[in-house]
This record gives C-alpha cells, structure tokens and sequence, in this order.
C-alpha cells in the first residue's frame, strides 16, 4: 500500500502540470468563449526561453529569474495573440475560432523546431533534491512546488470571477456578449487579462514538467491533450473540477508505470476520459437554448464542371509524368488531396469539427501494408482493405460524435489521434520492430507500379483516384445524403423535424470522410518498400483541417488548393527545385502558421471564394465600363436569364379571352379520414431538474380541425409541443398517433410517421436553397444513399404538395435561392412551405404568425385553415396574436403555468375573466372597466 502511496505522490507532479495548463484553458474560455488549443504551445514556447536562459546552472540566471521570465515570455504570448488574431474574430464561426488556434499552435511548433530542433532535453529537479513525508511517503519540493502553484492560482482565479468587476464582465461576456455589449461591456479588458493569465498558466505547466518528460517541441505542445480532457470534465468553467481531473489523470498516469503498463496506452488515457465524459454528458439533439446562430463557412452548390475537371486532371497527369522530382511530390499532392476532402465531407458538409484525418489514414495504411506484408494480397485488394479498415475506426469515432457538437468533437478526434499514433502507429511490435515491415511492389494490370522505381506511374494512378474521389464528393454534395449532411451541419433540430436522422447522417459522414482518409493512407503505404507510419501525427491532422478551411471547406477547389500548397506538395517542389531555395521547407512551415491566422480573420470562408467574389466584382466592374449600348444589349432579358440558368416570367398583359386559372388547392392527406382522430396525447408531463415545465395535459387533435394553445409567456407552449414531437427527452404520458403509440420513438421517427411542425426560430437550412430545403423532407431515408450518391445523386423533384404551396406562398422565384439570403418574412414562408410539402397527417404550428403585420396574419390565419380543410391535416396552432387564434381556431386550450386553464370554443373561452387574469394579470376592483353594456 505504501508503495501505490508513493507512486501517486510522484503522479502529482505531472497531474499538477495538466491542472495548471487545463485552468488556463478555462480562464481564456471564460473571457473570451474560444478554446485554446494552442495552450500546450505557448507553454512549450514559454519552456525553451526558460531553457535557454537556465540549463541547469549553466545559463546566465538561477532558477527562480529563469522561471520568472519563462511565465512573462508565455503571458505576452497569450495576450499578442489576442490582440492581433482573436479580438478580430468575435463574430466568426466556431470553426474559424478553433482554426486560428491550431494555426497559432502550428507557428509555435514550426518556429521551436526551425531554432531548437527536435532533439530533447533533460532538466534536474527545478528545486533541489529536497523531499518533505507524506504519512510515510516523500514528495520532492518540485512536486510541492506545482501543488502549491496550482492550488494558489485556483484560488485566484475563483476570486477572480467571483469577487473582482473583471470577472463579472468576464462572465456577462460569456453568458451573454450580445446583452454585455448592450450595457457598454468591452472585451477588451477582460480578454486581455484572460489571455494574459492563460499564457501564464501555459508557461507555468511547461516548465515544471521540463524534469518529468523532458523538453522537445511535440511533447509540450500536446499537453494540451491531457489539459483539454480536464477542463473538459469542468465543461470548461468550473475551476476546482479541473484541478481534480489533472491531478487525478497524472496519479493514473503514475500508478500504470507502476505496473509497467505499455506507454501508448498510458497516453491514451486522457482520450478515455474525454469519451466517457462525452457519452454520460452529451444529448442527441440539442436543447432549445443550444441551436447554434454562428454562420458557418460557404458550401458549393456541387455542380460538376466537366471542362474544369478535364482540364485539372490532364493538368496533374502532364506534372506527374514530367519527371520523378515532380512524380513525388504530385503523389504528395494527390494523398494529402484525398485527406483535404474526407475532411471536406465531415467538417464541410456535415459540420463536425474532425482532427482525426491523419489518424484514419495512418490506420488504413496500416492495414494496407499488413494485407500485403503478411497475406501478400494484390495492390487493389490491399487498398480495399486500408479503406474498410479506415470506414470500421471512423464509425468507432462517429458514435461519440452523436452525443456531441461543435469545439468537444475537435476535442474528442484530437485525442483520438494522439491514441491510435501511440497504440498503433508508434509500437514497435505492431509495425514491424527494428526491420520494419516490408510491403511488395504494386502492380496494375500486369503493369509495375514501384514508387521508388517509377514514381511518375504511381503518381497517374494516384492523379486518377484523386479525379474519381473529387467527383464521388460533388456527387454527395448534389445527392440526398449532401442535403442530409447540410441539414445537420445547419440545425438539427431542424434535420430531425422532417425525418432526418441525425445520428445516421454523422455516421454516413464520418464513414464516408473516414474511406477518403483510409484510401489515402492505403496508397501511402506503397511509397517505399519498408512501410512508413511516422507521417500520421497529430500535426498532420491539424495541418490538413488548417489548410483545407483555408482552401474553403465547403469547396472542392478548396482541397485542390490545400492539397497543392501542402507540405512537400506541387509547391513546395517548385519552390524548393524550381527556384532553387532548398533551405526554405522550414521557413514554410512557419509561414503556414502565419497565413492560416491571417486567412481566419480575413477570408474565413475560404481562398476559393474569395477568388470567386473577386471575380465576380471584377466582372461588374468590366460591366460597368462598357459603352452604354453594349452594357444595354448584355442587359437584355434574355441574356440575364441564359447567364443565370433560370428563366423569369416575363410581365404580360392579361388575356380576357382566357379563362381565369382555377385556383391552387392543396392535395388531402391521403388515409386520414375527416373528423378521425389524428393525435392525442394524454397525462403529459415535462419536468426540467425540480421545475414542472408542463403538468399532466391531455388533448386530441381530429383531421380537419385546428386546435389552438394559446397563454403567457412561460406558460409551457412551446414545451409541449416539444414533448408531442420528441424534443423533450423528459417528457412522460401517452402520445398516439393514428393510433400508435410514438411515446418511445425520437422525433426524426415520429416524423416520418407524419407528424409535422414549424419552430419559433423556423429551424431551416441556410445552406440550402429553398428548393433543398423542401427537398429534405421529400427525400427517402434509406441507409443506401449514402453509397449510392458517391455514383448516382438523387437530385429529387418536387411533389404536387410543394408545388401547390410554393405557389400559394409566392416561392416560385426564389427556389434556387440560398435561404440564408432571404428576408425574415420570406424565410416564414419557407418553413410552412417544407412542413405542407411533407403532406403531414398532424400539423403543429409554434407561433408561425410572429412579427407579422395585421393583413399578412389574416393571410397566414388563412393557410393554416386551408391545412386543415384542404390538406385534411390535424392542426395544432400555439400563437399569441389572439386575432389569428380568434378567426382560425375551432377549439381553443390555454395552458398557465403548465397546467390546462381552460378550453373550449375561442369565442367562450378568450372571454373568460381567468384566462384575462392569466393574460393581463389579476386587477384590483379600482383598476377593473367595466364592460360596456350590449344592446
């Protein structure tokens, strides 16, 4: 026992220095709302100036100084990078934010490897070799020192957010910056100190783990897994839950060395806390006050280019067979290209922030070269094999991914790289030992492929997998798996309410993503004749999700682009070999550090579209210049319409000898019955923590028939939508829907058994089209699009409902129109649009007539009885314009602090004096008017 004691004090050492970097990590999300991931850089950073000024004794100042300067150098880093990167970047996307991070991270690490080299360094005890007992164990003074350190600054910065005025501006900013903002609350003060403080706790962790783990570049960097994992557990707040986590992980970390536990798994252990806190914290859906409004970066409409693909590929096929030089460094270009579109899939198209392209290939070339190695299988088949064997670990990532969103993803898959590198990509027993593991020579079509000996033909096989892969990934774009991609990237709830599963869409992405990495690294295993797994780091993940946002992540182009100016790529041979500067490959890397920050603040959306936006104004400026009679024939009707791709109607005088046009009518719901019952829910019951929310409500809807809910704000309307839809994962009663119980099922099934609604805040897909949106909820559910589209896109057709509303609600110019460019009113529209296009058999409405005028709500009081009468649906309509409710219901319900008040017909029930107390609030007899008297 005494022996594990001791073991878990020396553990502390190392739980301390994760602490200290993790309350970092908090302080700068507390002041800023961005995590960090370049906290373990700045510490490493930090670390070397102490080194440098220390060397045990050997450099010009003691100890104490040293680590004085060491802690200033990391408190100016934290807070440069907030005054020149991150204060740019408070209304861009998350993503955007956590790219800038790892571009800070990638300038750190390049600038230390490019001055110290990657060569490690030993310190001595920081303090002396003095030990103080522990009930019969001893701790070093290094070890008292960081537990001491660490305890102090917890306390400070508990102070500090509790007790100062720039914690509490600190905490308004985060709970609320648009609110602070109102009130006059500056982020500059508080990001500045914030940042300061985290570059501080940075340096601090660093270097006092120099003597335990000793000093390279990418060991220090990469505490900022273990940190992550700790603040994780705090859920990035909460101060003393963090040190806990540290600590506890270092005397883990400790006790498994005890028992002579491989080193891989050791390290992983931070990725194994983040999974379990992930799958016990995280929710499928999320809640009402966690729909992102962030605007994320620009997709492409996926339109394949014939002549531009032809082009490109003869392009790469001339470069690749010009000479070996160039053959190289295209097949560089080629695999790094095909990492620069998995990562397009998951993060561009489905939204999930992935850090785990690297790892993904590492393990598909792993596989690649073991069916050769041991079950010399052709070149093909071995490639088959890295692929699947990639697409089986991306849905092993994919299942967390279910639970958890946004920054936490990057989190998860970060970890999860630096897991798969040292359980299998860096054991000597896995890959070979000493001798490596020898792969056979590929070969096509009797043809020999041998990279060493002909690179110029392995790179034409690459070139043509590059080209195949590039059109497979348009063809997702354009397909019903890319509008169910998009729709969970845009809002899922959203993507639940017309049947999407939300679950299944992250896994077909991260499959999909996970086969584009796993085939990449199956033909990196072939490059040279001993296998090489050294290129699958976690700075190779960061580096392609960095360029490849860079490039435009919602844009092919944008991989082609990252995949060109990547590391030993098309590039970096011209400028090494062409230009003659074979020195510069590291200067590069410090570059790209340097260029991803700047393109964050300035282009987020990407180099691609910013090259097509400028374009374009160069365009209308070129126009702009023209004669007056030139630009007046370019402007011709039927010009501007060849140049758009779609023809407007053309303004035409009426024709009386035409007979009127009958008028558009909605198509009935087909097996719903008038007046049956389509829903009833009975005894349903919402509970939030100890807050009743909604009480025991019971209701029916019948086909034909609208029902409206109607009461105060907080009375639980919305909630109880949620509860009959699925959205309240709390929610206890019966519900039924013709006739089957749905109580059990999730909202996306629910769904798909015909229940419908709209949102308060619409929940639509801003990076659809209006035509897409509507599609999404046309479009079939079946798990084969997801392999079907890589070949043969569905692009769908709409159905005689949707063409029925997209006239009705005057849609019909603004289909093909990308819906985050639409106005409010016209967005309204939208939502009602795609609900009626599902043709559902229960329709439920939450306050579609918000921020309408008085004539536009008569108009929308109208469709919603036209659902009713002419789709034949059950209407359930919440709504506080009681005009609407008034002149639309049958039957009105008005709930009050959850509870049912009253219900009956609107025009007996609006008149009662309860449900006008529960309205106005109860009058005293002085402040009552009496009624006027009716004759």
């Amino acid at each position: 026992m005494s022996e594990l004691w001791q073991f878990a004090l020396v553990g502390l050492a190392g739980g301390g220095a994760y602490a200290l970097v993790a309350l970092g990590i908090v302080a700068v999300y507390r002041g800023s709302g961005i995590l960090n991931f370049s906290q373990g850089a700045i510490g490493m950073a930090a670390s070397y100036v102490f080194w440098d000024l220390y060397k045990e004794g050997d450099g010009s100042l003691p100890v104490v100084p040293a680590v004085v300067i060491g802690v200033l150098v990391g408190t100016a880093l934290g807070v440069a990078f907030y005054l020149l990167v991150v204060r740019f970047l408070h209304s861009s996307s998350e993503m955007a934010k956590v790219v800038a991070t790892l571009g800070f991270m990638l300038l750190l690490q390049s600038a230390a490897v490019k001055i110290y080299g990657t060569q490690p360094h030993l310190l001595k005890p920081l303090f002396g070799d003095g030990k103080v007992t522990v009930f019969g164990a001893f701790m070093t003074y290094d070890t008292l020192a960081i537990l001491l350190i660490t305890i102090a600054l917890g306390i400070g910065l508990t102070l500090l957010f509790r007790r100062t005025r720039l914690g509490m501006r600190a905490t308004a900013l985060w709970e609320n910056p648009q609110a602070a903002a109102a009130i006059g609350v500056s982020p500059l003060p508080t990001g500045i100190t914030t940042w300061a403080l985290g570059g501080a706790m940075a340096a601090f962790g660093g270097i006092l783990l120099i003597p335990i783990t000793g000093l390279t570049p990418s060991t220090l960097t990469l505490l900022v897994i273990p940190a992550m994992a700790a603040a994780l557990v705090g859920r990035f707040t909460g101060i003393w839950p963090t040190i806990g986590v540290g600590l506890a992980l270092g005397v883990a970390e400790s006790l498994m060395r005890k028992y002579e536990i491989n080193s891989g798994v050791i390290s992983s252990v931070p990725f194994a806390v983040i999974i379990v806190v992930v799958v016990l914290g995280g929710t499928a859906l999320p809640g009402r006050g966690e729909v992102l409004l962030r605007r994320l970066p620009r997709v492409s409409a996926g339109r394949v280019k014939p002549v531009s693909l032809v082009v490109a590929a003869v392009v790469g096929l001339v470069i690749a067979g010009s000479s070996p030089t160039w053959g190289s460094a295209m097949i560089n270009t080629t695999v790094f290209g095909l990492l620069a579109l998995s990562v397009l899939v998951v993060t561009g198209y489905a939204g999930q922030i992935s850090v785990a392209c690297a790892a993904l290939a590492g393990f598909g070339s792993f596989v690649a070269a073991r069916a050769s190695s041991d079950l010399h299988l052709p070149f093909l088949l071995c490639l088959l094999a890295g692929t699947l064997a990639a697409v089986l670990l991306g849905l092993l990532i994919g299942g967390p991914a279910v639970r958890v969103r946004g920054v936490n993803l990057a989190i998860i898959t970060l970890g999860l790289s630096l897991a798969v590198e040292n359980l299998i990509l860096l054991q000597p027993s896995m890959t070979g030992g000493s001798d490596g593991m020898v792969v056979e020579s590929p070969t096509l079509l009797g043809l020999d492929l041998n990279p060493s000996a002909y690179p110029s033909r392995y790179a034409v096989v690459c070139v043509v997998v590059l080209a195949i892969a590039a059109v497979a990934v348009l063809n997702v774009r354009r397909g019903e798996s890319g509008r169910r991609y998009l729709a969970v990237r845009a809002n899922e709830r959203g993507a639940a309410s017309v049947g999407v599963s939300v679950a299944g869409a992250k896994l077909g992405a991260f499959a999909t993503s996970a086969a584009l990495a796993g085939l990449a690294g199956a033909l990196s295993a072939f490059r040279f004749t001993i296998a090489d797994f050294t290129g699958y780091g976690v700075f190779n993940s960061i580096t392609t999700l960095a360029f490849t946002v860079v490039g435009g992540v919602g844009f092919v182009a944008g991989a082609v682009f990252a995949a060109v100016t990547s590391q030993g790529g098309l590039f970096a041979n011209f400028v090494s070999n062409v230009l003659d500067l074979t020195t510069i490959d590291a200067w590069l890397a410090i570059f790209s550090g340097l260029f991803v920050m700047d393109m964050m603040i300035r282009m987020p959306d990407g180099v691609i579209l910013h090259m097509s936006s400028l374009k374009d104004r160069t365009g209308r400026l070129l126009a702009s210049a023209l004669p007056v009679g030139a630009r007046a024939r370019r402007d011709r009707p039927d010009t501007a319409r060849a140049e758009s791709g779609r023809a407007e109607p053309a303004a035409a005088e009426p024709d009386a000898s035409k007979p009127a046009e009958a008028p558009v009518t909605l198509p009935h719901v087909s097996g719903v019955e008038p007046g049956s019952t389509v829903l009833a829910a009975r005894d349903v019951r919402v509970t939030y923590g100890g807050i009743v929310a909604v009480k025991d409500v019971s209701l029916e809807l019948a086909a034909g028939k609208v029902v409206g809910v109607v009461g105060p704000n907080g009375a639980g309307k919305t909630t109880l939508l949620d509860a009959l839809t699925g959205f309240a994962p709390s929610a206890l009663g019966a519900i039924e829907l013709r006739g089957r119980d749905v109580g059990r099922l999730k909202a996306h099934a629910r769904a798909r058994l015909g229940m419908g609604r709209t949102f308060q805040n619409l929940e639509l897909f801003d990076d659809l089209s209006v035509r897409e949106n509507i599609l999404t909820g046309l479009d079939g559910r079946g798990r084969a699009a997801y392999l079907r589209d890589l070949v043969r896109p569905r692009r769908g057709t709409l159905n005689e409902a949707a063409r029925a509303a997209v006239v009705l609600l005057d849609l019909e110019r603004d289909l093909d129109t990308v819906v985050a460019d639409l106005p409010q009113g016209r967005r309204r529209m939208v939502a009602i649009a795609r609900l009626v296009a599902q043709q559902p058999a229960v329709v439920l409405l939450d306050e579609p007539a918000a921020g309408l005028n008085g004539a536009e709500r008569r108009t929308a009081g109208e469709l919603f009885r036209a659902l009713a009468d002419q789709l034949g649906a059950a209407v359930l309509l919440v709504e506080h314009n009681i005009d609407v409710v008034a002149a639309t219901c049958d039957h009105v319900i008005v709930l009050h602090n959850g509870e049912v008040l009253s219900s009956g017909p609107p025009a007996e029930v609006l008149r009662e004096q309860a449900v006008r107390d529960a309205y106005l609030g109860r009058l005293t007899p002085a402040e009552q008017v009496p009624e006027p008297e009716r004759h």
